[in-house]
């Protein structure tokens, strides 16, 4: 399990890493991808509607999914291949020191 360390926004913490040649300290997060958490948004309404009592749920899934449809044809064209089950953000990696990889 990865260790927090506070939080931004709600988001956790998972580390901290230090700008090469400088004494910033920028934070570690873990993120989702646009697709995982529209994902994310379709399963909330599906499993728990009444946490959303001002929408009209049904419009708001098929809002959503249509929106999911976009999404993964966008990262099919992106990649050429073939059809993405569950989308993931292409990793960048920044050089910084004292980061195990």
């Amino acid at each position: 399990m990865t260790s927090v360390h506070g939080t931004i926004s709600g988001v956790p913490i998972t580390g901290y890493c230090r700008v090469k040649d400088t004494d910033i300290f920028l934070p570690m997060i873990e993120t989702q991808s646009d697709i995982q958490w529209v994902e994310g948004c379709i399963k909330d309404r599906e499993e728990h509607p009444w946490k959303y009592p001002d929408e009209d749920i049904q419009a708001v899934i098929a809002r959503s999914k249509e929106l999911l449809c976009r999404l993964r044809e966008k990262e099919r064209a992106k990649s050429g291949a073939a059809p993405v089950l569950s989308g993931r953000r292409k990793q960048i990696v920044i050089e910084l020191e004292g980061m195990e990889l």
